[in-house]
Parts: C-alpha cells; structure tokens; sequence
C-alpha cells in the first residue's frame, strides 16, 4: 500500500488508514465461514452483512506529505517510487560542486571530498572512553551509497543535523577508496536545505553553514621574503572557500609593531585540518577566536 503506483496516490493515506479495519472485516467472515455459523435472520441477511463489509468506505485521513510518501516507499521496497528526496536540490548539489558516490572510485584516497545525500542507517556508539561518535549511509541521487563516519570531536561539534532521512551536505576526508570500500571521514556536515551558495569569489563558488561563527587568526611572523609568503597565504585561503571571517596578525621587522587586518570578503574560509595543515606548511600559524570588530586595527577593502 505504501509503495503501490502513481494511480493510487491520492489515496495512500485513506488505504492504509482502512487497512487495519479491512482486514478485521476479512478475518470475522472467515471465522463465521469456518464455524458454520449464519446471523440471527438467517441467510439472506448474513449475505447482506457480507456485502455491506466487502463494500466499506475508506477512512478520513490527511493526504501524506511528499517527504512521509518518499519515507513510506523506501521503508516498504528499500527504494523511491515517485520521485527522490534529493530533486529539489538537483541544481544546488550541481552549484555546491558535490562528487557522487560513483565518483569515490577513482578518487584519490585521503583527499577531501563533498557529496549530498540522504541518511539511513544512522547509528550513535561510545568509544572505550565513553565519547559518543556516530556513523551512517549516505545516498546520493543514483541509490548508491556510502560510510560515513562522525568521530567524538565531530559529532559533538556538527552531529546536531545527522539523522534518518535527514539531506546533508557532506564535506570530509575519504578514508579508502580504488581497492577498497570507500569511507568518509566527515570535517563538517550541514543541513543541504540551509547550506547556501555565496557569491563567486574569483570564479569559486561554495556552500556554507548559516551557523558559523568563528573568526580564523592568521599570524604572519616576521619574515626576509613577506610578499612570497603573502602570496602563498593567499592562494590557501582562496582554495579553502566558506563562510568564516579572517584576520591577519602582521608582525613588522622594523619595530616589533603587531598590526591586525581584515581581509577582504574573498578570503572567507571553511573551516577544518585541512586548512590549518596548509597554512602551517606556508610557515604561519593559525587560530580559531571569537569574532570581535573592535580588535580590527585596519579593514581591507
């Protein structure tokens, strides 16, 4: 009944309200037909009784949403009949640049990947130690799956939105992958209907969390080459795209001054290891902080 075809489906809700009612109908005639038993007018009216129970109305129900249908489906078949979750979002995922499932194949392994999909399987455990850490499947639009996984510093941080049949927007590490069963290792996890696309900042557009709100603190060290480590610097955070603030901590050669900038919007990131692996490999080190515009000394433009 849940699953049954797109002709039925204006009346999934009534059918499968009556369902209980129908069967206890079924269920009394045919105990009446094994005892030999006949109502107290005798058969003609035991024949009326039956055709008034074989001629039920349907129960009132409330039209199932599309979410409850698609839920409905996949709970009684394992899959989608009259559409797929993820259609609304078929251009965003395109826009947020999102791999596939099949795509993990060929990826290479530990690289950071993004997909969207669907949750199943979602299931909460405890380290030795007691942290909580989570994992689950997550499919995409072709009904290919995948592990993902949400160690204890994650889960406590971005595991709010993971949940069965929740859509989530999926950013990690991938853990396997060419000879083996890939994994995700997730660094972040957003709700794919909050995620949102920025504007393009020179030719790169990402997606973002509407909750973040950290500021990342860049501090450059007094350095013989400071335009070179500029430039790398740069080149990091504009291929690290997000929603989180950057300030840049300048120390001068000259005079041991410490001055503070705000770059430009362009230089948003995205937070996670990643990132912070790279800036440290530029030769500056890097912090999360409170945002706070009262200790901006200069704003970029």
């Amino acid at each position: 009944m849940k699953a049954d075809g797109a002709a039925l489906h204006n009346w999934r809700a009534s059918l499968h309200a009556t369902v209980d009612r129908a069967l206890e109908c079924g269920a009394r005639q045919k105990r009446e037909q094994s005892s030999g038993q006949f109502g107290m007018f005798g058969m003609a009216s035991d024949d009326a009784s039956d055709a008034e129970d074989s001629h039920q109305t349907l129960e009132f129900a409330t039209a199932w949403t599309r979410k409850e249908l698609l839920t409905f489906e996949k709970s009684a078949i394992g899959f989608y009949v009259s559409g797929h979750p993820l259609d609304d979002f078929i251009e965003k995922i395109g826009q947020l640049n999102c791999k596939t499932v099949a795509d993990l194949t060929t990826a290479e392994p530990q690289s950071h990947v993004r997909l969207a999909g669907v949750v199943s399987d979602f299931t909460v455990r405890n380290t030795k130690k007691g942290d909580r850490y989570a994992f689950f499947r997550l499919e995409d639009l072709s009904g290919a799956g995948v592990k993902c996984v949400l160690w204890p510093e994650a889960f406590k941080s971005k595991g709010k939105e993971a949940a069965n049949d929740a859509l989530l927007l999926v950013t990690g590490k991938l853990d396997g992958g060419q000879d083996s069963l890939p994994t995700i290792v997730c660094d972040e996890i957003y709700s794919l209907e909050k995620a949102r696309i920025r504007n393009s900042h020179f030719g790169v557009s990402y997606a973002v969390s509407q909750d973040s709100t950290q500021t990342l603190l860049i501090e450059f060290p007094a350095h013989d080459d400071a335009p070179a480590m500029y430039e790398k610097v740069s080149q990091t955070l504009l291929s690290h795209p997000g929603d989180c603030d950057v300030l840049f901590d300048i120390h001068l050669r000259e005079d041991g001054v410490r001055v503070r900038l705000r770059p430009a919007r362009a230089f948003r990131v995205a937070s996670g290891q990643p990132l912070e692996d790279a800036l440290n490999a530029a030769g500056v080190s890097s912090t999360w902080v409170d945002p706070n515009p009262a200790q901006t000394a200069a704003q970029g433009s």
